[in-house]
C-alpha cells in the first residue's frame, strides 16, 4: 500500500524540467546542438569569406542572419525534445500509478475470492458435522 501512496504522490508532482531524468538528456542534448552550431558557424564564415560578403566586418548581414537563424532553431529543437521527454515522463508516471492500481485490485479480488471460498468451505464443514452429529 506504500508503494502505492508514493506512486499517487509521485504522479501528482509536476514533471519539472529540473528532473534529473528530465535535466541530464536535455543538457546532453543541448551540448550536441551547440556542438554543430560551431561547426555550422565556422562553414558559413568560410563561405561568407570565400563570397566575399564581408570584408572588414561590413557585409550585407547575411552572416549574422543565419548565424541567428541557427540559433533560434536550436533553441526550438532543444524546446521540443524537453517537450517530448516531460510529455513521455507524465505519461509514464500515470501509467505506472495505473498499473499499480490495477494490481491492487487483482490482489484484492484474489483476497475477497479466498475469502469466500473459506467461508463456503467452512460452511460445507458445518453441515457435514451437524449431519454427522444428527446420526446421519
Amino acid at each position: 500500500m506504500d508503494a502505492i501512496m508514493k506512486l499517487v504522490g509521485k504522479s501528482g508532482e509536476d514533471v519539472s524540467a529540473k528532473d534529473p531524468i528530465i535535466a541530464g538528456p536535455v543538457g546532453a542534448y543541448k551540448a550536441q546542438e551547440e556542438t554543430g552550431l560551431r561547426k555550422s558557424r565556422g562553414a558559413l564564415a568560410e563561405r561568407a569569406a570565400a563570397e566575399g560578403l564581408n570584408p572588414g566586418g561590413a557585409g550585407s548581414g547575411a552572416f549574422d542572419s543565419a548565424l541567428q537563424a541557427q540559433q533560434e532553431q536550436g533553441a526550438r529543437d532543444v524546446g521540443q525534445f524537453q517537450g517530448n521527454l516531460m510529455y513521455g515522463e507524465n505519461d509514464a508516471r500515470r501509467n505506472a500509478l495505473m498499473r499499480a492500481l490495477g494490481l491492487g485490485t487483482q490482489n484484492q479480488q484474489f483476497y475477497d475470492t479466498m475469502g469466500m471460498n473459506i467461508g463456503n468451505n467452512e460452511g460445507m464443514m458445518n453441515n457435514e458435522i451437524m449431519r454427522l452429529l444428527a446420526g446421519g
